[in-house]
């Protein structure tokens, strides 16, 4: 008697609790491409690669590494992006000369915003 209460009450608990962390990511999910603009790396884009990682279950993320070479330094970027059916590889690529615009997190620049700039 007591099994047939309490089982259902379980799934059911757990079923909300499962909708109320799905609707958390996707709500973090579609923010993912929302960054902080506050510096800048101006150089030439050395290498572009791409990586397809998973956020939550059926969400997820292309984050696009780049190497960017200045002044005999070479630094790495990542831009951090919804994944979708709609989905295309986009600029830059290697060997434009770019401006970045994002934020510093640890070692590795995040930026969203770029700005193809000549050769100075």
């Amino acid at each position: 008697m007591v099994t047939a209460i309490v089982i259902p009450i379980l799934i059911i608990y757990f079923y909300f609790l499962a909708k109320k962390n799905r609707k958390k990511y996707k709500e973090k999910w579609l923010s993912i491409t929302e960054i902080k603009e506050e510096s800048v790396i101006i150089g030439e884009v050395k290498d572009v690669f791409y990586e397809k990682k998973r956020f939550y279950y059926d969400f997820h993320i292309m984050i696009t590494h780049i190497v960017i070479y200045k002044d005999g330094k070479t630094t790495r970027v990542e831009r951090r992006e919804r994944l979708t059916k709609e989905w295309t590889k986009s600029p830059p690529y290697a060997g434009d000369f770019v401006k970045l615009i994002g934020y510093w997190e640890g070692k590795t620049f995040i930026f969203n915003g770029y700005k193809r700039i000549d050769k100075q």
